[in-house]
């Protein structure tokens, strides 16, 4: 395929909100800690970390605060220019670069774990591309660790395919089909939990209509996580590279 992704969407959606906001933290506080503490990646040695789809820094400066070094990554060149505005403000040391997951500019075997948190849905048929180059900057037995809406659950069904405020690229993942293709680019001791619903803090971006269908949507989600085998709107999980 020669559009895997339509980035100009995704650039122009991060630049606006940013534009807007000028940051862009998408989430309370808890859920934030909830989606660190499931992911499993504060259990890990503290070392160099590449945070890929920064953003303006939400989870790279969460991180630093918690003992990694990172440098962080992201198409956006307002939501780097953010991110380097913010860690400078806070007198935090991190590293932000403007780099594609699909490019990474880095050399091969320099992380010691890779952390991608809602990055891979906006990658509908890239995400075996991104996993190779994640694959190529983690060191041996290197870790990564990820979030993800579940394409299993109606309420993400809907937003990402008749939901508003979000980008042109974006659809659930079927974890199945990810733990398929971690594999096949080269990762091992695949584990995905699920966590529920998200909240994000969208609601204010939206006209009245807007608002109401992602309560409609966030209602959906809440009933049918009530009931027994129905799967959670996002899932966690974290793999590593295998060993050559």
């Amino acid at each position: 395929m020669n559009n895997l992704q339509n980035k100009e969407s995704e650039i122009k959606y991060f630049d606006e909100w940013i534009k807007k906001y000028g940051q862009f933290e998408a989430s309370p506080e808890d859920e934030y800690t909830k989606i660190l503490a499931e992911s499993g990646v504060l259990k890990e040695k503290r070392g160099l970390l590449l945070d890929v789809g920064c953003g303006s820094g939400a989870f790279s400066f969460r991180l630093e605060k918690h003992g990694f070094q990172v440098v962080g990554c992201d198409l956006s060149t307002a939501c780097i220019k953010a991110a380097k505005m913010i860690g400078k403000a806070r007198r935090m040391d991190v590293e932000f670069i403007v780099a594609d997951i699909e490019k990474i500019p880095c050399r091969n075997n320099i992380f010691s774990v890779v952390m991608c948190i809602f990055v891979l849905h906006h990658l509908p048929n890239a995400i075996a591309r991104a996993l190779q180059q994640i694959n190529w900057v983690l060191v041996p037995n290197g870790k990564l660790f990820f979030c993800e809406p579940n394409a299993f659950n109606l309420g993400t069904f809907i937003q990402y395919h008749f939901g508003v405020d979000r980008t042109a690229n974006e659809r659930g993942i079927r974890g199945d089909e990810l733990t398929k293709l971690l594999i096949a680019s080269g990762f091992s001791d695949v584990q995905i939990k699920d966590v529920g619903e998200i909240k994000f803090l969208h609601s204010d971006r939206a006209s009245n209509l807007r608002k109401l269908v992602r309560r409609l949507v966030s209602l959906i989600i809440k009933l049918l996580e009530k009931l027994p085998y129905v799967p959670g709107a996002n899932f966690v999980g974290n793999c590593s590279k295998r060993l050559v």
